[in-house]
């Protein structure tokens, strides 16, 4: 993509200590971004946070910037975790078509608000790069995402589309892509002309979901 931003590589740890270091590193970073933008975030708040130094950190990272291929990496492992408390929360078997896609969308929500800044700066960086990364981190979002449309197709009786597994994964898009730009880029204006609580937006969302893959063209 042209103009994609490039990121320096970032120094994987050799020794115990040096993993430690890098995991505070991390650790401090998502911590202050609970309450600012990653923007906003200094590398010496970053190393003052996590108990470190700036010679330490630039011995791990180039630039800050660097942080955020780790920070994405660091987040996908959690999806692991994540995606099986999920799927145990409940018993899948006895909730139909709109219960399903009303857990979905609230707990993508939800995670999305809770993770505030992370996401955000962690969709930024998506975005710019100019071509996904291969790897666990990727491959755990694949299987978190196969997971939904699993869920949803479940439920193939009450989809009244003529093609069920294109639908749930444009439905599920359209869901993700609004979700982001209204919890994430909220202050965007095209986010910030449409005024809504998270509430609202899970219900109508759900709602719009459940009906597109109900619709007969």
């Amino acid at each position: 993509m042209p103009g994609a931003a490039t990121l320096s590589p970032v120094v994987a740890p050799k020794q115990e200590r040096s993993a430690r270091s890098m995991e505070r590193i991390l650790a401090a970073t998502e911590k202050l971004l609970e309450t600012r933008s990653f923007e906003e975030i200094s590398v010496t708040e970053i190393v003052r946070k996590a108990h470190s130094s700036v010679g330490s950190f630039y011995a791990r990272f180039p630039d800050k910037e660097a942080l955020l291929p780790a920070l994405y990496d660091r987040q996908g492992r959690r999806l692991e975790g994540e995606r099986t408390r999920f799927l145990e929360s409940a018993d899948w078997s006895q909730l139909d078509l709109r219960q399903i896609a009303e857990r979905l969308v609230r707990e993508l929500a939800v995670g999305l608000r809770a993770q505030h800044g992370l996401m955000r700066a962690i969709g930024l960086y998506a975005r710019t790069r100019s071509e996904p990364k291969p790897g666990k981190a990727r491959a755990s979002r694949e299987r978190t995402l196969e997971a939904a449309h699993a869920l949803l197709l479940s439920r193939r009786s009450e989809i009244r589309h003529p093609d069920p597994e294109l639908a749930v994964r444009l439905g599920l898009f359209m869901v993700g892509a609004a979700c982001r730009e209204k919890i994430l880029f909220g202050g965007a204006s095209h986010a910030a002309a449409t005024e809504v609580s998270d509430h609202k937006l899970i219900a109508e969302l759900a709602h719009a979901l459940v009906a597109y893959l109900r619709v007969t063209p």
